[in-house]
């Protein structure tokens, strides 16, 4: 009997053995897993400009998004396609990032075998930013309405209006971070020249944009003088000038006279003491005294307008001293008086 059980484990021993024998070199060496998944280039990092991006995934299984969480993107954070098979593209979709700091989300890749890869998506901060609606504005010779600028910014911001620029006009000329509004107007032309200006948006320390505002000159220029100023005596003295004009308009006295001069100019839109005005108005003229017995005559010369300019040439004459002067009795405007020959 204990030969029979002898016979049996040397047999079995044996069949082990046989076993043992067939098993190959490979299968007995560990083996990596036969799935890879992986976001090439790791973190994605987008520009605050930027509203797209694409990134390459490599894989040899199939794979899906999860965990997305959008963070400082909130809803404007989109991963496109949600899953795939091998290797492919994912467009992480975004806004522009208008404000100073960078924002983040992340999201995982998972294969269906258990592989996983976090990934983090980072947009930079714009800074200091500001986007204008327009960048130049038109008005016609005589506007109709006002014009909007909407500034959109994440600072502060403030604008500067060149001097000399009385004509345009704006309700506000600075604001805070968000959307404002500015009206630009306009007021009617008052030359056939064209017009135009720049206007200067600061913000952040140190950047700004500009605005250019155009108008259109008035289409035609009315002037009206008369002919000759009263004649003075020799003691001088003053009178006045009337101009009729619906736009503006300069006189000039020759250089050479220094015996006549410019007083204030009245009833036009602006008071004047340099021989200029705008729209009707009464021109002073004053004349200093003739110590010489000779007659004197000079012009005083109006203009309006620089493209079709309108000119008047008005007759100034001063008595000699010790000149009678002539009868002015049936003259109905004796400040008028024709030139004596």
């Amino acid at each position: 009997m204990k030969t029979r059980n002898t016979i049996a484990i040397l047999a079995a021993l044996a069949v082990m053995a046989g076993f043992t024998g067939c098993k190959s070199d490979d299968e007995l060496t560990a083996r990596p897993a036969k799935e890879m998944l992986r976001v090439l280039g790791g973190d994605i990092e987008i520009r605050s400009s930027d509203e797209t991006t694409v990134v390459s995934v490599s894989a040899d299984c199939h794979w899906r998004v999860q965990d997305l969480d959008a963070g400082d993107f909130g809803s404007a954070l989109t991963v496109q396609p949600r899953e795939g098979i091998g290797d492919g593209t994912l467009v992480v979709g975004t806004d522009q990032n208008t404000t100073k700091a960078n924002r983040t989300a992340s999201f995982t890749l998972i294969s269906d075998g258990g592989l996983r890869q976090r990934v983090t998506v980072t947009q930079t901060g714009s800074g200091d930013g500001m986007n204008l609606s327009r960048g130049s504005f038109s008005f016609e010779a005589v506007p109709a309405e006002a014009q909007p600028l909407v500034i959109t910014s994440n600072t502060s911001w403030r604008i500067e209006i060149p001097d000399g620029t009385g004509w345009l006009h704006l309700d506000k000329t600075s604001g805070s971070a968000g959307a404002g509004m500015v009206q630009l107007t306009a007021d009617p032309a008052v030359t056939d020249a064209v017009r135009t200006t720049t206007l200067v948006v600061l913000y952040g320390s140190d950047k700004s944009a500009e605005v250019t505002v155009t108008q259109e000159g008035m289409a035609d220029i009315r002037l009206s003088a008369p002919e000759q100023l009263g004649r003075f005596n020799a003691e001088g003295g003053e009178q006045t000038l009337p101009v009729e004009c619906n736009a503006q308009w300069v006189a000039y006295i020759p250089s050479s006279v220094t015996w006549l001069h410019f007083g204030e100019t009245v009833d036009s839109t602006s008071v004047s003491h340099d021989g200029s005005g705008t729209g009707d108005g009464r021109l002073g003229i004053r004349c200093d005294r003739n110590t010489s017995e000779s007659d004197r005559l000079t012009a005083i010369v109006i203009v309006s307008g620089s493209k079709n300019p309108q000119q008047r040439i008005v007759l100034v004459e001063q008595a000699g001293e010790g000149r009678r002067e002539p009868d002015n009795s049936d003259n109905p405007n004796p400040s008028l008086a024709p030139i004596r020959e």
